[in-house]
């Protein structure tokens, strides 16, 4: 009696997760880029290549950043590959940020990520996604460093900056910034005793 009911419990908290990883899937839109650093989050941190930017409804003023997703391919977006999915799903970390006008989707994966589930000739995707765990952002409430990704289907790229077809250039990168990491602490300034000047009015002098 009491395996029946290990057995009956087994099935059923199956049945709950499968239902909450279902419950939590959202769907939205992927494209693709293919230059990864430096980014929004981490600067010329290298995080592989199974990465992706978060778009303006991910980002949250940086919040996204380290957040895991699972993305897989619903279905075309455009008639020009009908059937872009090849099945299954990616896990990708969060790196960058996608914006917009210029970002066309929730996620802008990887090239890598996108061609693990998609035909990249599709250039964007109808998509599933879901958190997997969160973690804490680097951002820490201050404002990121550099331009972030934009569609490698939507844009054209130069070796000092990132702009979207027809439309006017974005600044470069700022190369300097991105090379600190977010969260690095000043440099601590020492200042000579000597040069340090103290009214007269404050000076008490010990017998």
């Amino acid at each position: 009696m009491a395996i029946h009911q290990r057995g009956a419990l087994l099935v059923m908290g199956f049945a709950i997760t499968c239902f909450v990883s279902v419950a939590l899937a959202i769907p939205g839109t992927a494209t693709y880029y293919t230059t990864y650093v430096p980014s929004a989050c981490y600067g010329f941190e290298d995080h592989g290549v199974m990465i992706a930017a978060a778009g303006d409804a991910l980002w949250q003023n940086g919040a996204a950043c380290g957040r895991m997703y699972s993305v897989t391919c619903t279905g075309p977006t455009n008639q020009g590959v009908p059937q872009p999915c090849r099945g299954g799903s990616v896990t990708v970390k969060i790196v960058d940020r996608c914006p917009s006008p210029g970002c066309q989707a929730n996620i802008d994966l990887s090239e890598q990520a996108f061609s693990q589930i998609a035909d990249t000739a599709a250039g964007k995707i109808n998509i599933d996604y879901t958190q997997l765990k969160a973690q804490g952002s680097r951002l820490k409430g201050k404002e990121r460093v550099g331009e972030p990704s934009e569609p490698v289907a939507l844009s054209h790229e130069t070796p000092s900056s990132r702009s979207v077809v027809n439309e006017p250039n974005n600044a470069p990168r700022d190369v300097e910034a991105a090379k600190e990491p977010l969260g690095a602490v000043a440099p601590e300034i020492l200042v000579p005793l000597e040069s340090v000047l103290v009214p007269s009015s404050m000076v008490v002098v010990l017998s």
